[in-house]
């Protein structure tokens, strides 16, 4: 399983890097968060693959975006 960042080159256009699955990830977040299974399955109908949706969690985790309730396995907005 492939899980790196795409950034945006002039190889990559943004369209397909995963800067352009931030927002789309990140939209799709309730105020009272979002289970991780259910997100994940948000996200596959408009999104290209799981690896994607990976990656733009791992990027919105790193800038503080969205953070992990361990305890009830849910997604909230930071």
């Amino acid at each position: 399983m492939r899980c790196s960042v795409l950034l945006p080159s002039k190889l990559v256009p943004f369209a397909e890097s995963t800067l352009a699955d931030l927002v789309p990830v990140l939209s799709l977040i309730p105020e009272e968060g979002v289970s991780v299974i259910d997100l994940c399955l948000r996200c596959l109908s408009g999104i290209k693959s799981p690896e994607a949706v990976i990656d733009a969690l791992t990027v919105l985790f790193a800038i503080g975006a969205v953070k992990l309730d361990e305890t009830k396995e849910v997604i909230h907005r930071a």
